[in-house]
């Protein structure tokens, strides 16, 4: 949308409530009671250059602006440990409401008693916002897409790769909502605790002596500049985290300076399943499978939808745990073309590939991949979520396959690729796959059959069909 769009009804409606304040302030005819415009505008003018002026603000707009960063910063801290732990999480939570209903000049009351006035709104400001913070940022971790973990669970990402890849780029439309609300409230609880506690040189000062000598164009000039700051501050931050969700779009797109390992895979035995079975609550899904996929072989798991294909391989990725019988883990190293995309959709198909490979690939070799794959040179610099289905598909086989691990989940890999390439892409997947151990989930029997696999049918428990 065009600024010009937005900002015009912005302005007539600006215009239209400074005609009716001006009419307002002539009817009434008492400038103490109200005053008009020209008069506000005209003290401004008076005040700017005087030298108090400038220190009065900086004194409060450093407070304000130190107690607002620093709840901006332990609110976010605060809800990653109730994340990460459900007690924590019930004790900040309870912690929080208990803050968010306290009134704010019971606060300023309680910090008057225990300390002097000089910060007083700092705190009052910190406080007042930190359950904002808080609240937003654990909303934002509860959001995190579990799909998208469970990938990093099986690409093996670094916890540094994990929070720039995946968390943080979840996180940042709830810390820009907490930024847009939260800047207002500590300016108004900040001003309010100078108001009550009257360090000298501040804002709140500066209105309570308005008050005094009923000067109400120095009372309206003074919440104009408040009104200013606190607007100045709250674009500086979204700035800010602008300027970072820009950078987290190039993470992971800077030319590696290490070289590539030589080792194409890493030592493999195979995997196997021994009497395994798996319920979903009571409803059993696997019972008593049982089957090896060696080194170098392709087991094609066939069955109809719900005999629990997707799930067999989960299980041998680790991602769940069977409910009783052994499944031996292929190779140290996993990788896999899930049913779904899992792509991180504001990284490039580039950075998504070399997030997915453990060691630091060099852009053209990425690149080349991807073309073998079908993804043009033109589509490897774009966010992958502007890509289309089957181009998305592609860069997430590009990763699975160059990914150097023994073992290999590929669950309906050739998803959205349309049949004209189709041949292309599945020539690409058996020059790549090398002596790993693979299992296959396809319901294309002919697709399958080109990889010479052992067909493992799975079908649903017909003993435990009634079990509860």
């Amino acid at each position: 949308m065009q600024p010009s769009k937005t900002r015009v009804p912005a302005l007539v409606a600006a215009l239209i409530l400074l005609v009716i304040w001006q009419i307002a302030a002539l009817v009434i005819g008492q400038d103490i009671i109200l005053v008009a415009p020209w008069q506000v505008v005209t003290t401004l003018v008076t005040l700017v250059p005087q030298p108090g002026f400038w220190a009065t603000v900086a004194h409060s707009l450093l407070r304000i602006v130190a107690g607002f960063v620093g709840a901006y910063v332990l609110g976010v801290l605060s809800a990653w440990a109730a994340s990460r732990n459900r007690w924590v999480g019930a004790l900040l939570g309870t912690l929080m409401r208990l803050i968010r209903s306290i009134p704010v000049v019971s606060f300023i009351i309680l910090l008057l008693i225990w300390a002097n006035s000089t910060w007083l709104s700092l705190w009052v400001a910190g406080l007042m916002v930190l359950p904002i913070i808080y609240a937003n940022a654990e909303e934002g971790f509860a959001a995190r897409d579990p799909k998208l973990t469970a990938m990093a669970d099986v690409f093996g990402f670094t916890p540094v790769r994990r929070w720039w890849a995946i968390t943080l780029p979840g996180l940042m439309p709830f810390l820009v909502a907490a930024a847009r609300v939260g800047f207002g409230l500590a300016w108004k609880a900040g001003v309010s605790a100078e108001v009550i506690g009257l360090p000298t040189g501040s804002i709140g000062d500066r209105l309570y002596q308005a008050k005094l000598y009923l000067s109400t164009a120095d009372l309206f000039a003074w919440t104009a500049v408040i009104v200013t700051l606190s607007y100045l501050c709250e674009k500086a931050i979204l700035l800010v985290l602008r300027a970072v969700s820009t950078a987290l779009g190039r993470y992971g797109t800077g030319e590696p300076r290490l070289a590539p390992p030589t080792q194409v895979c890493d030592p493999v035995t195979g995997v196997r399943f021994r009497n395994v079975r798996f319920l979903y609550g009571d409803t059993p899904v696997l019972s008593g499978l049982t089957f090896d996929c060696p080194a170098g072989g392709t087991v094609w798991l066939d069955g109809a939808n719900g005999t629990g294909k997707t799930t067999t391989l989960h299980l041998a990725l680790g991602l769940l745990t069977p409910a009783s019988g052994e499944v031996t883990p292929a190779a140290s190293a996993r990788s896999a073309v899930f049913q779904e995309d899992r792509l991180c959709d504001h990284l490039t198909a580039v950075a998504n590939v070399r997030l997915g490979l453990g060691y630091p690939a060099p852009t053209a070799a990425i690149i080349t991949e991807l073309a073998r794959a079908g993804v043009t040179s033109d589509l490897t610099g774009r966010p992958v979520g502007q890509l289309s289905g089957g181009q998305r598909r592609r860069v997430a086989l590009v990763r699975a396959l160059m990914r150097p691990a023994g073992f290999l989940c590929l669950d309906e890999p050739y998803t959205g690729i349309d049949e004209a390439s189709l041949d292309g892409v599945v020539t690409y997947t058996l020059e790549r796959i090398h002596d790993r151990a693979v299992l296959l989930v396809c319901h294309d029997a002919t697709v399958a059959a080109r990889f010479h696999p052992r067909r493992v049918p799975l079908r649903t428990p017909a003993a435990d069909r009634h079990t509860k």
